[in-house]
């Protein structure tokens, strides 16, 4: 009667590029959801800030009160500005949500910045909500963060900042049927080879893409001297790893003589 093999024996006979993957799979399983919550926060705090503040039950980010329309000069339309609403939630940072009070006139006129005499002016003042930024206490590192509708980003984009498990999850995906599409048995040539490790490293490109377009990447690429522009060097120090670790695993199995 044959012995099933244990769990520890399997891992045992893995090669070492098979124990690589399966300890990453295990590292996103554990810390996944956590590294994606991170890693939006750092690339687009803003995002993050509108998500806090809506399940906060912050309601509308910016509260106005209008005056009425007159013909008078800007200094002499004035009207009490009503206190701001409360309590407010907490940022992302863990700290309330602020206001800031706002305050402007402004016409509808034919030529901008330019109000003939008597032209009617309107006056606009209210509330908005802001996030103190990551550290209120270094100006030089941080800035307040104003509270967005969360309509100004795609859905999709909005989906993985607010679930990050399905970010992980997605990332676990990937690896799984990249590492299955590079451990196939050594195609007959080296075009095909380079092909399938294409296949497998292709998510990298939108992942890519979006760290590219976002505001971290544009800080962060703003006093190097680059060669390319930011948003291509940026993607292409993402996506050229993942294609090269993919054409070596798929290189590296191909036996010795062939094309």
């Amino acid at each position: 009667m044959a012995l099933v093999p244990r769990p520890l024996d399997r891992l045992r006979r893995l090669r070492p590029l098979d124990r690589a993957a399966l300890l990453g799979l295990l590292v996103i399983a554990l810390a996944g959801p956590s590294l994606a919550e991170r890693a939006a926060l750092i690339l687009d705090p803003a995002l993050c800030v509108a998500l806090a503040w809506e399940r906060g039950g912050g309601g509308e980010p910016v509260r106005v009160v209008y005056t009425p329309t007159r013909r008078v000069p800007y200094n002499d339309m004035q009207c009490d500005l009503p206190p701001p609403p409360g309590p407010l939630p907490l940022d992302p940072w863990g700290r309330p949500f602020a206001w800031a009070d706002f305050e402007y006139g402004y016409y509808s006129g034919p030529v901008l910045n330019l109000r003939p005499a008597g032209w009617p002016l309107t006056h606009r003042q209210g509330h908005q909500a802001k996030s103190l930024g990551q550290a209120p206490s270094d100006p030089e590192n941080s800035s307040p963060i104003w509270v967005r509708r969360l309509d100004d980003w795609p859905r999709w984009q909005r989906t993985l900042a607010a679930h990050p498990a399905l970010a992980a999850l997605l990332a676990a995906a990937w690896l799984i049927v990249a590492w299955a599409l590079l451990r196939l048995r050594p195609l007959r040539t080296r075009a095909r080879e380079v092909a399938l490790a294409c296949v497998a490293a292709l998510p990298a490109v939108p992942v890519a893409w979006l760290v590219a377009t976002s505001d971290a990447a544009t800080r962060l690429t703003a006093n190097l001297p680059l060669l390319l522009p930011a948003g291509l060097a940026v993607a292409l120090t993402i996506v050229a790893p993942c294609l090269l670790l993919a054409l070596g695993v798929r290189l590296a199995s191909r036996p010795e003589g062939a094309r």
